[in-house]
């Protein structure tokens, strides 16, 4: 079997924007099939079970009444990317320094007291640690 020539990294923004039944799913078919490496970071899949979260309780307030229900969503966002072998990478405290080092970066977007930049440059320093394109690494 070839090897897959393209990484693809899946940002909140890319998860936001995708349609779930068709490009997201003709990406998570392609990487269960090795034609693509897909990542994913692991707080963006914390963002998406948090999203569903609110959204469904949004619509069912009972939802929320199940004690300890957003752990198993989160595990079961974590397990359903698995399955499509999109490679979830875990938050490491290199990571951490690097957001550090974005925030401090007068050429960045990045404001340094915004929490939700924050985020957003924790989930770009996990892509550039660890992505091919970034470190050089195939």
């Amino acid at each position: 079997m070839n090897k897959p020539i393209l990484n693809v990294y899946l940002d909140t923004n890319a998860l936001q924007a995708l349609k779930f039944s068709t490009e997201l799913a003709a990406l998570l078919c392609a990487s269960q099939n090795q034609k693509i490496n897909l990542y994913i970071a692991e707080p963006v899949v914390w963002e998406r079970a948090k999203h569903y979260y609110t959204s469904e309780y949004e619509r069912r307030e009972a939802m929320i009444t199940t004690r300890g229900i957003f752990p198993r969503i989160f595990v079961w966002f974590q397990k359903f990317f698995e399955h499509y072998g999109v490679q979830i990478i875990k938050t490491t405290p290199d990571h951490i320094e690097m957001v550090k080092n974005f925030i401090a970066d007068k050429d960045l977007y990045f404001i340094k007291d915004a929490a939700a930049n924050k985020l957003d440059a924790l989930i770009l320093s996990i892509a550039v640690a660890t992505i091919p394109i970034f470190t050089g690494k195939s």
